[in-house]
């Protein structure tokens, strides 16, 4: 026989209800169910935060993301070695107050890129990581017209007359009229005076002194592009007239004056402001006819068809 009790739950006869017995196993597994996974969940972030630290450091602590392999690729007149250094440079400096740039992934590209453009001026820059350990740096560099010695300092101009890099060679005293000897030294008036190794100069270039010595900045414009092709064009004109060139010199940055000190012991003074054809005609006239026995110190050349000669 059944019976209910008023809640409609099934009852034995000894009247005990069977309605809460089963209730109350059902909460307890939902409330083990419960229990577990929270547990699992748990654990799982536990394991989520292990893999994180062991993935940060990994990449930025490690060392396995360090820096090792610079390398430069399209330098050609300018120093691989000096840009490389700046990018050094920056590995030594941390990134956000924290990461060292010696790191792969912290390494700044636009920093190094700016930093190499403020030491040279190039057509363009581009700095690449490439993994494991490497920094890839890539140039196209100015086209370099000349070089400058201004106040014992060494510079390449652009056609355009832009210092585009300042190249070191040994700091010594520039002595006014100094000019290379055959085996690419340059030597002073004075005895004792120590020589400059001009070996890391790009030979073909005109070599002109700035007898001012006005200082110099890279990026700065320091002579008038007409200047520089007439400078070039000297260059290999002269040595066709049988009058190779010892080198250049300049009275002043500024001006249109140009001077040539040639193998055979005289100076020239050129103005880049008129006709070189001319000039040339006149200085191919005189050295035919009057240089045969005379000691001549300069022919100038600057005042058209007027021609000094001391």
């Amino acid at each position: 026989m059944r019976i209910f009790s008023s809640r409609g739950h099934y009852k034995k006869p000894s009247g005990r209800s069977m309605g809460r017995r089963y209730t109350n196993g059902n909460d307890l597994f939902k409330r083990r169910q419960y229990f577990w996974q929270r547990r699992s969940f748990k654990i799982y972030v536990i394991l989520a935060g292990v893999a994180a630290l062991f993935i940060f450091y990994l990449l930025f602590w490690s060392g396995i993301f360090k820096i090792e392999h610079v390398t430069v690729s399209g330098a050609e007149n300018v120093n691989a070695a000096q840009i490389e250094q700046i990018a050094r440079d920056q590995m030594t400096k941390r990134r956000f107050g924290l990461f060292s740039q010696s790191n792969l992934w912290f390494f700044s590209s636009k920093i190094a890129v700016d930093a190499i453009n403020q030491a040279l001026v190039l057509d363009r820059v581009k700095v690449k990581k490439r993994p494991l350990k490497t920094l890839k740096i890539e140039l196209q560099e100015k086209s370099s017209q000349i070089t400058l010695v201004s106040g014992n300092h060494y510079y390449y101009l652009d056609p355009n007359g832009l210092a585009i890099q300042e190249i070191l060679v040994a700091n010594v005293q520039l002595i006014e009229g100094a000019a290379p000897d055959e085996a690419g030294n340059e030597v002073s008036g004075e005895s004792g005076q120590d020589l400059i190794d001009l070996g890391a100069l790009n030979a073909s270039l005109p070599l002109v002194y700035d007898l001012s010595n006005t200082p110099v900045t890279v990026g700065q414009k320091i002579l008038e592009p007409e200047r520089i092709v007439f400078i070039n064009q000297l260059q290999t004109r002269l040595p066709a007239m049988e009058l190779p060139i010892k080198q250049f010199s300049l009275p002043e940055q500024e001006g249109t004056e140009v001077r040539v000190l040639t193998q055979r012991g005289f100076e020239v003074y050129f103005n880049s402001a008129d006709d070189l054809n001319r000039q040339l005609a006149n200085l191919n006239l005189i050295v035919k006819e009057k240089l045969q026995n005379k000691n001549i110190h300069y022919i100038d050349l600057r005042f058209g068809e007027k021609v000094y000669i001391k």
